[in-house]
């Protein structure tokens, strides 16, 4: 049976340490994603040094939308956040990776920085008003390269984060 896992290629480039993520199937069962950490993608050449893969907890998922060109936390998620930070206050052992998505309108590089402005959006809520500890949250900006629909007028659906729960 497949099940859908993140790939994580960690490699060097010069002095550079880079750590570059895609969606894969493998047809095992994998290490979770606390290993991921700061992750970024090269813009030189990476000389692969070794991969992993983890696999992605499906019912550990909590996807908050926004509004076009915006970070700010729509009030419908608030709820869902309270949720998951009294899990994660519950269980001080448990791990939320934070990751922020773009649609693909406007500059690449904008999207990069918008979709980790959502990410740390929600860390910010979870810490400063729900007091969850902060080693407990890893954050990534995906900007526009991971969409959820490549239809254009499904794009509202690729303006959102995806909180991992471990």
């Amino acid at each position: 049976m497949h099940r859908p896992v993140h790939q994580t290629q960690i490699g060097t480039s010069g002095d550079r340490i880079f750590r570059k993520t895609k969606s894969c199937l493998r047809p095992w069962r994998t290490v979770g994603f606390a290993c991921l950490m700061a992750l970024s993608t090269a813009a030189a050449a990476v000389e692969l040094d070794w991969v992993f893969s983890h696999e992605v907890p499906s019912a550990n998922e909590v996807l908050v939308y926004y509004a076009y060109d915006s970070f700010d936390i729509p009030m419908d998620f608030d709820a869902e956040l309270e949720k998951l930070a009294i899990r994660l206050s519950d269980n001080p052992k448990a791990k939320a990776l934070i990751e922020g998505h773009t649609d693909d309108s406007g500059a690449r590089g904008y999207n990069k920085r918008l979709s980790l402005e959502r990410a740390e959006a929600i860390t910010r809520r979870l810490v400063q008003q729900y007091a969850v500890n902060p080693d407990q949250i890893e954050l990534i900006g995906f900007g526009e390269d991971r969409p959820r629909e490549d239809a254009p007028e499904e794009r509202p659906l690729n303006r959102r984060a995806v909180i991992l729960v471990e």
